[in-house]
């Protein structure tokens, strides 16, 4: 039960710190050199003006000025106590799937870390930065070395065959419908997870994520009235949410066993 507080614990205050990657990471990418990771520190996005810690703790700062800035009176984004929520849930659901196996729990944490980092950040821009899944494929692999998920073998050659394989549909599908069909991206995401989880998990993630994705543009489309011919669709949250459904099985969906992946 101790450790289960810690997780969550370490969980929010890591979710504080990747609302501020995902807001300030795409515009040092684009060229700004008057910001970093560090530096301003943390502010209201309406007034400018600098937040103390009593109005950074994660989740329950946000519930105590009741989603407004403490200085203007502004509303602030759901997203912000979204994010922290859901890097808890990951964690705590990810002990509850590796549980004992503290070494597993840790490889789960850090690609739940990065696959909520790079969804929202897809969400924003439409664009998945190489700094995020190069990192992340190279991190599965070396995590691999030592009795991960799979093993050293299966992990490089799953990474390599997958990242072939949907540059070649890719390029492919472009040719023939004139149109990107797959974004870099997406491809390199995709083999990252492939990198961590061997290729048995790819068919089911690929199904899953598109069939999560075109639900979701069917709800946006109908509920919101929101026209996305042309647009670019965001396909990173549903690849996360299709890595997560897998690897965590029982404990994502209740009464459903779908993992595949024993600790």
């Amino acid at each position: 039960m101790f450790f289960l507080l810690v997780i969550v614990f370490v969980s929010t205050v890591v979710g504080s710190f990747l609302n501020v990657v995902i807001c300030r990471l795409p515009l040092i990418l684009s060229g700004r050199t008057d910001i970093s990771l560090s530096f301003p520190s943390s502010h209201c996005p309406l007034c400018g003006n600098s937040l103390k810690k009593r109005h950074i703790i994660p989740v329950l700062s946000y519930l105590y000025y009741k989603g407004k800035c403490a200085w203007c009176g502004g509303c602030i984004s759901l997203r912000y106590p979204l994010v922290e929520i859901l890097v808890v849930l990951l964690s705590v659901l990810g002990w509850l799937r590796f549980c004992p196996d503290y070494y597993l729990f840790i490889g789960w944490f850090i690609i739940s870390v990065f696959s909520v980092t790079v969804s929202f950040i897809d969400l924003d821009t439409k664009k998945i930065p190489d700094v995020l899944t190069w990192p992340l494929l190279i991190i599965g692999i070396v995590f691999n070395l030592n009795s991960g998920f799979v093993s050293l073998d299966e992990s490089v050659c799953s990474a390599i065959f997958v990242f072939i394989l949907l540059q070649l549909f890719s390029s492919v599908m472009s040719w023939v419908c004139k149109k990107t069909a797959i974004g870099g991206g997406d491809i390199k995401f995709f083999s990252a997870i492939a990198a961590w989880f061997g290729i048995s998990c790819i068919p089911f993630v690929i199904f899953s994520s598109s069939l999560m994705t075109l639900i979701a543009i069917f709800i946006v489309k109908s509920k919101c009235g929101y026209n996305l011919s042309g647009m670019k669709i965001p396909f990173a949250p549903g690849i996360s949410l299709a890595m997560a459904l897998y690897v965590l099985g029982v404990y994502a969906v209740p009464f459903i066993y779908i993992g595949t992946i024993q600790p």
